[in-house]
């Protein structure tokens, strides 16, 4: 968009849905001119005019945008409420435990409470974890990497992984890992916390 349109979107990051925000614009844009909406940078300004480049920065100084913003930001954490309640009461949930290879049928808390309890694994009350199924591939992906699930190095071999994180007290995720937000609810509530 920078390089093909000259357009630049202020704190991108914290654009709640992305690809909804860049449709509006389209067709805003297709309304009515771009400068309409747009600050505009000009670049090389004491250059010949062959060589100066004006770009147009989009923002949520502008109400429209503002507004724009908090409508995607409200949708996704309605959307993502709607996936939590789904998950919380599913009752087909199925899954093998990544520490034991018991299997687990019925309710998700289930398998999550049997991590903590049989193997101090413990990633948080199951009511604040979402997109569940997703969440225990990434962790079995590690796993199966031969990675801690904590600090992220990597193991030679299955056994000298699981006696790592029983020595060091890894059996649990970093909280630091911006990777893992997107797993716990919490994170939708706060603006930009969460990339789509």
């Amino acid at each position: 968009m920078i390089i093909e349109h000259k357009l630049v979107i202020a704190d991108v990051k914290l654009v709640a849905d992305f690809r909804r925000y860049v449709l509006y614009w389209k067709k805003r844009f297709a309304e009515q001119p771009i400068t309409d909406f747009c600050s505009v940078i000009r670049t090389n300004s004491e250059a010949p005019l062959e060589e100066q480049d004006n770009y147009f920065l989009l923002c949520d100084a502008l109400p429209e945008d503002r507004l724009l913003r908090e409508q995607l930001q409200q949708k996704r954490l309605r959307e993502i409420l709607e996936q939590q309640q789904q998950e919380r009461y599913d009752t087909s949930f199925h899954s093998m435990c990544m520490f034991c290879d018991q299997e687990f049928t019925g309710n998700r808390s289930v398998l999550l409470n049997h991590m903590a309890r049989e193997h101090a694994f413990n990633i948080g009350l199951p009511d604040n974890i979402v997109n569940c199924y997703e969440f225990l591939a990434v962790l079995q992906e590690k796993l199966d990497n031969l990675q801690c699930l904590y600090c992220e190095k990597v193991f030679r071999d299955k056994n000298t992984l699981k006696d790592h994180m029983r020595k060091k007290q890894h059996r649990r995720i970093n909280a630091k890992n911006k990777e893992y937000d997107k797993f716990y609810i919490i994170n939708y509530l706060v603006s930009g916390s969460v990339n789509n």
